[in-house]
């Protein structure tokens, strides 16, 4: 969270990698996916959607990162939807080859499933300074948040490339250069 795999992501969208974006892709499991909606219903109970049938994605947030069994439940329902929905996307494409966008891809175990990890790092700082702005989160909400997740030093032991987004580095470059030893590696450099 705020390290912007997201940016990263549009440079390699803009350099025709296709991106899978498993956010979204989470986000429409919620809206419309009816087994989905049943389970997260079943976990968080009738606020985990307002009136309107949407979700109420600040509840949902909130009680699972306050509970690690609820939040263990809710990536039980999705992740497992997640893969299969990947699965599908990257085999429907014949680039060279794809990204899968994801914040918990270590955690949930779907690193094992890809050729390279690649992570976008920054200083703690820098993420929650992000985050604050993008979203207007206290910064005690953001660190509860954080702790559910894998810290840095832990997850870049499981990466294949690093990019370095810490707003002094550039991030072009480091992109480009990845890019280019990736289609190396598939036998289509240019």
């Amino acid at each position: 969270m705020g390290s912007g795999k997201s940016t990263v992501a549009k440079v390699f969208r803009f350099l025709g990698v296709p991106v899978f974006d498993a956010d979204e892709e989470a986000r429409d499991l919620l809206e419309y996916d009816d087994e989905t909606r049943a389970s997260v219903m079943k976990i968080f109970g009738k606020q985990a959607f307002n009136p309107n049938g949407l979700p109420n994605r600040a509840f949902i947030g909130k009680a699972a990162f306050k509970d690690p069994d609820k939040l263990r439940a809710l990536n039980q329902v999705v992740h497992p939807k997640i893969r299969l929905l990947s699965d599908i996307w990257h085999e429907g494409h014949e680039e060279a080859y794809t990204l899968h966008e994801a914040a918990l891809l270590v955690e949930s175990g779907s690193h094992e499933r890809v050729d390279a990890l690649l992570v976008v790092s920054a200083p703690l700082a820098v993420k929650i300074d992000r985050v604050v702005a993008r979203n207007g989160w206290s910064r005690r909400h953001i660190m509860e948040r954080l702790k559910n997740q894998m810290k840095q030093r832990e997850l870049l032991q499981h990466a294949d490339y690093v990019i370095k987004n810490d707003g002094k580095c550039l991030l072009i470059p480091q992109i480009l250069a990845i890019h280019q030893d990736i289609l190396k590696r598939c036998g289509r450099a240019s």
